[in-house]
């Protein structure tokens, strides 16, 4: 399960409110590294003063943390010259800076190792900062309506809360009030609907273009199926893509912090930093609450192979769902009532595979999306053909969502639920767990939990 560093070649023209009508979005995994690669897999820039802190001990008060910072500055002889917390958070996550000039160890790699095998006051998890990429095209909408207007004004108990942890939502291309409401859950004092950790501020809309998309591709299956949702968008990555471990960090820790149970898409990741736990640590601590999509990566390489490794996808976590992609080869329709298996697919030649870490094959191409702004279309629509992991991810996240009812709400649950509604494919076995794959509006009838949908007149 390894997710990806993700660059994405767009053919949108530069901005969504331009004349064009159709666009193309061929995601890849680029080298993103200021050094020379030599291997096949993305290496990243690693910031060399930077570290992200998790106490091991939540709720420690200012004293216990500085006890802890003076004890490792007097230690190994650095100096900590700031000390950042995410986003309206001072509970267990830091951002320290640091200045290793008279320092025991020269990296900073050497300095995270040591800080992790040392105990003053219940020690700390340490790991590195570095960027990573999504896509570099930016590209922005028109602004035609406000995140408030988005938002809708109560949650509603019935609807499957999904949060998009990705470079924001544009919701200029959302006709009604969609989004989770967060104004009065734990967080920032004036939050409206989740948050952007790039700038900061309580306004998490995409210039980008990628959270939109999948975002989209999400809200077309449930809205096909009349499937209540709300989305919180929290931003993690700037117009260009570029977004940080921290902040990402800060991310997937503000969805945990709401308490509700989220289905969470992370259509992102990062290869070969294999001791980067803080994240995969906040996401089992909220394995009662969070069911993670995490997209496979586009190099098609395997996964279970050291040096290959890719995350969050590859985190073991029970609460992660690993999301590759297919292409159709010659797979007509639904396969004969009751059988388990399909034929007709296979896997993309740029989705990442691997045996352990991929959970389950979805649509990696086929991907058109309609975009119309709302409440004021400026401009014609914009169709995008989108291709890439971080798509699949996105269709087995709805998917997801669509069965969330039909369990009992809790993360396993609904992952073996989403898990049990696709087929195997033939062929599959040594390259994806169990060959399985979520075929787009086909669930399968083999398994003995009825599928229900609110618009039983349109069960395909």
């Amino acid at each position: 399960m390894k997710t990806s560093k993700v660059l994405i070649g767009i053919c949108l023209l530069t901005l969504w409110g331009c004349s064009t009508d159709e666009g193309d979005f061929t995601e890849k995994d680029t080298n993103q590294s200021i050094e020379k690669n030599t291997s096949s897999v993305p290496t990243h820039e690693i910031i060399k003063n930077e570290i992200v802190i998790q106490y091991n001990r939540k709720n420690l008060s200012e004293e216990d943390k500085l006890f802890i910072v003076n004890q490792f500055e007097t230690d190994y002889k650095f100096k900590i010259t700031d000390r950042k917390t995410c986003d309206c958070d001072n509970d267990n996550l830091e951002l320290w800076t640091v200045n290793l000039t008279n320092s025991k160890f020269v990296k900073i790699e050497e300095t995270i190792m040591n800080l992790k095998g040392d105990e003053p006051k219940g020690g700390v998890e340490a790991n590195l900062n570095f960027y990573f990429q999504i896509k570099n095209d930016p590209i922005s909408g028109n602004q035609t309506s406000t995140l408030i207007e988005k938002t809708v004004a109560m949650n509603n108990d019935d609807a499957v809360n999904i949060a998009i942890l990705d470079t924001g939502i544009d919701y200029d291309f959302f006709p009604e009030p969609f989004l989770y409401n967060s104004s009065n859950t734990s967080g920032c004092s004036n939050e409206i609907s989740g948050w952007d950790f790039v700038n900061h501020d309580n306004d998490p809309r995409d210039d980008n273009g990628h959270g939109t998309i999948v975002t989209k591709i999400i809200t077309n299956q449930l809205d096909r199926y009349n499937i209540p949702y709300e989305i919180m968008p929290v931003k993690a990555f700037d117009h260009n893509g570029r977004g940080s471990y921290w902040a990402s960090v800060c991310g997937i820790n503000h969805i945990a912090k709401k308490q509700d149970n989220f289905i969470v898409n992370t259509s992102f990741g990062f290869y070969k930093l294999t001791e980067q736990n803080i994240f995969k640590n906040i996401i089992d601590d909220a394995s009662d609450r969070l069911l993670i999509l995490a997209s496979a990566g586009n190099l098609g390489i395997d996964t279970d192979i050291p040096g290959n490794e890719h995350y969050p996808s590859g985190y073991n976590s029970a609460n992660v769902l690993t999301v590759g992609g297919y292409t159709i080869k010659d797979f007509f329709g639904a396969p004969i009532h009751g059988s388990p298996y399909v034929s007709g697919l296979s896997r993309a030649e740029g989705s990442n595979y691997g045996k352990l870490n991929i959970d389950a094959l979805a649509p990696f191409d086929d991907h058109e999306v309609k975009l119309t702004t709302y409440p004021r279309n400026l401009n014609d629509p914009i169709v995008v053909f989108a291709e890439g992991t971080s798509f699949a991810n996105a269709e087995v996240t709805a998917r997801a969502a669509q069965l969330f009812n039909e369990t009992n709400g809790t993360p396993l649950a609904v992952k073996k639920r989403t898990l049990d509604s696709g087929y195997k494919q033939l062929g599959l076995n040594g390259f994806i767990d169990e060959g399985k794959v979520i075929v787009r509006n086909i669930i399968n009838s083999s398994n003995p939990i009825p599928v229900h949908y609110n618009n039983p007149s349109n069960p395909q």
